[in-house]
């Protein structure tokens, strides 16, 4: 038989090989379903409020300084490498579209574009922040705390003749693409290794950019677009603060969009369905 200081030894040392496994299942803190001011509702890790709340109160400074001189606009612009496209490059994109705005109203407007660093919500406990992260922090920095979105006077949504226009591309957007790559490659090692030479990656990144890069393919730019256009409702329909007139006009591709388009609503991003009260 076991001396029983023995059976004991043994019962602790198979609770201490079992408490790692124990440790591991324990569930990560549940998202939650959080509210915009819009009445709009995103799946937020409650781990990033703090830096959500740190990131709106940045943003909103910054594009309240800009005020009185200077018309405040949103830039709407893919920044993630689904579908093909690459995110250091669509950052090198997004402050591209940022100069030719501003340039084309001859710095009487300025251009929040998404991409910077004061709009990155850093990792916390190891965690990297996801679009309904994101997209929660937007809404309440483009519409405000009341839903009218009184910081804010255009949207600029990025369009396929925009962007094209980065790559120099006139009618030969596939031949100016495939001159891009040649020359990143030579800079960049990481685009070589993983896009350049590897013809799948390369087709990929060519069909991007050729054809899909535009808010059109774009979770958290659809949010945007809602984001705007439920600002404008409100607005329409608060006739003696702001009404028709006062509505925030929005651009897609350059070219100012039409009143049926600036009135619809889009498929949604990351927005989730609101809990039923």
């Amino acid at each position: 038989m076991v001396p029983a200081i023995w059976r004991a030894a043994m019962t602790i040392v198979v609770g201490l090989a079992v408490l790692p496994n124990l440790v591991a299942q324990q569930p990560t803190p549940a998202k939650q379903i959080l509210k915009t001011p819009l009445g709009t509702c995103y799946e937020v890790d409650p781990d990033f409020l703090p830096a959500i709340d740190h990131a709106v109160q940045n943003l909103r400074l910054q594009a309240r300084s800009q005020g009185g001189d200077k018309l405040v606009a949103y830039l709407s612009v893919p920044l993630t490498a689904r579908g093909g496209g690459y995110r250091p490059l669509n950052v090198e994109i997004s402050d591209f579209l940022k100069s030719r705005v501003e340039s084309r109203f001859q710095g009487r407007v300025w251009v929040l574009a998404p991409g910077k660093v004061e709009s990155e919500l850093p990792q916390v406990n190891g965690k990297s922040a996801q679009g309904g992260e994101y997209m929660y922090m937007w809404t309440r920095v483009l519409a405000g705390d009341d839903g009218y979105g009184r910081d804010f006077n255009l949207l600029f949504a990025a369009g396929p003749s925009e962007i094209g226009a980065f790559f120099g591309a006139s009618e030969d957007i596939t031949g100016s693409l495939e001159r891009y790559i040649d020359l990143r490659a030579k800079a960049d090692s990481d685009f070589h290794d993983n896009i350049a030479v590897k013809p799948e990656a390369r087709m990929r990144f060519l069909a991007y950019y050729a054809t899909k890069a535009s808010v059109a393919f774009s979770d958290g730019s659809h949010d945007e677009w809602n984001i705007f256009v439920e600002v404008n409702r409100r607005r329409r329909g608060d006739p003696r603060t702001f009404g028709l007139g006062d509505q925030i006009p929005v651009f897609f591709d350059g070219r100012s969009a039409s009143p049926g388009q600036m009135e619809a609503r889009v498929s949604p991003g990351y927005e989730k369905s609101c809990p039923a009260k």
